[in-house]
């Protein structure tokens, strides 16, 4: 008995201060792994929603870009429907103006055939005077000015 008492004394309270720090160190240990627990597990949440923002983004941009194109090709369809407008006012034009220049021959030919027809009843020449002559009366009288 005096030895569990001086075996007590000498080893139990080290012993026990030893487990204490012992069981202290294991729950400190316990702690900072749940606190650590704790933060890696914020750290993925947080790295889901930076995750989530950045697919929302390229989602957005994808958008955008999309939109940016539409946009784009509306204009060139524009462009190109001006230009197709352009080119067909510019044909019109030009059609109407070899359409008059025809008509100015057509009426330079009739001129000159009335005046051969005339010269050949007649049975003598005109001579420029007469020819420019009979050309005015022509023109005066509406005989070239049909416009169909």
């Amino acid at each position: 008995m005096v030895l569990y008492l001086f075996l007590r004394v000498l080893f139990y309270k080290p012993i026990s201060a030893f487990l204490a720090k012992r069981r202290e160190k294991f729950e400190n240990e316990t702690r900072q792994f749940a606190e650590r627990e704790k933060q890696i597990a914020l750290k993925e949440q947080q790295t889901r929603q930076l995750v989530e923002q950045a697919r929302e983004l390229a989602q957005k941009a994808g958008e955008d870009e999309m939109a940016a194109a539409k946009v784009r090709v509306d204009q060139m369809l524009e462009a190109a429907q001006k230009q197709a407008e352009e080119i067909l006012v510019r044909s019109r034009n030009e059609f109407e103006e070899e359409k008059r220049a025809a008509r100015e021959v057509m009426r330079v030919e009739a001129v000159t055939l009335a005046v051969q027809i005339a010269e050949k009843i007649i049975g003598r020449d005109f001579t420029d005077a007469d020819n420019k002559a009979f050309v005015k009366k022509c023109l005066d009288t509406g005989g070239g000015n049909n416009e169909e």
